[in-house]
């Protein structure tokens, strides 16, 4: 007899990073987007007024008929969102609100902010609460200090799982765990409680943000896992514009942008179809 939870469970949405694409207009980003089989994209925030005017957004997603799912907040303080970055985080937050995003992802720490955790740590609760949006906290790259070739101390903490634990919403970026030398799959496997959001993406040697299946990370085996779990966060694809053909042809950068959805896809769908087919074959 099948399982109906099984038959019921919803399937994770699979979107595109428009950081995969920074070096092109927000605009340019979604046409090119047209047509492939994400759910919608992830709008990170910078300095370019298109990523943060409201109107403009929902019209360039209505227009190209993509959704945005999450907000990726800034890396830094924005003087016209804000004086400091607690402020530049709570535009973040109601400019996800105004465009209807379901998520905003935080780095835990910003350049020039070095306080900025301890200030997450006090706050991050209360903004929730004043909040639908899902606020979630990354995993970052681990960097080491040096001084004349000797290791002084770690630049931060938030490298390694056991640091990410106070934070009770978490995004998983598959990258930074991989420079970082942690597996991604034990990773997941200590954190998946509160792992609501994920960035996607292969390294190799130290690279980041690589093309899914063209570096050393088992990202296949990894969407396998969240295939097989009750994962019902989003998967974005979050990649360097060079790993996606930026500055070439339109057709070759589309060509990328389809494949990397369809990779997740199919990994995703062959842990769907083995789960399903697991209670037949033990019969």
């Amino acid at each position: 007899m099948s399982d109906d939870s099984n038959s019921t469970k919803k399937a994770p949405l699979v979107t595109l990073s428009t950081g995969s694409l920074y070096t092109y207009g927000l605009a340019r980003t979604f046409e090119l987007m047209q047509g492939s089989a994400f759910d919608g994209v992830e709008i990170i925030i910078d300095s370019r007024w298109d990523t943060r005017q409201t109107e403009y957004i929902k019209g360039v997603a209505v227009q190209c008929g993509i959704p945005v799912h999450s907000i990726h907040a800034p890396f830094q303080t924005i003087s016209e969102m804000g004086a400091d970055y607690p402020s530049t985080l709570r535009a973040t937050i109601a400019l996800a609100e105004e465009v209807g995003a379901r998520t905003v992802v935080i780095h835990p720490i910003s350049r020039g902010t070095p306080d900025l955790t301890h200030w997450l740590e006090q706050n991050l609760a209360n903004l929730q609460a004043q909040t639908p949006v899902l606020l979630t906290v990354e995993n970052l790259p681990r960097k080491v200090i040096k001084r004349l070739g000797i290791l002084q101390r770690d630049f931060h903490d938030f490298w390694h799982p056991d640091a990410m634990r106070p934070f009770a919403a978490l995004t998983m970026d598959t990258t930074h765990f991989g420079v970082s030398k942690i597996n991604i799959l034990d990773a997941w496997q200590q954190l998946r409680a509160t792992v609501q959001h994920i960035h996607l993406s292969d390294e190799y040697n130290g690279r980041e943000h690589l093309f899914p299946g063209e570096g050393t990370l088992p990202l296949g085996n990894f969407l396998g896992e969240l295939g097989r779990s009750d994962y019902a966060g989003i998967v974005v694809v979050e990649l360097h514009p060079y790993a996606l053909h930026a500055g070439r042809s339109d057709e070759k950068v589309r060509d990328r942008i389809h494949k990397a959805a369809a990779f997740c896809r199919e990994h995703l769908a062959e842990a769907g179809a083995a789960q399903e087919l697991a209670p037949q074959s033990s019969r």
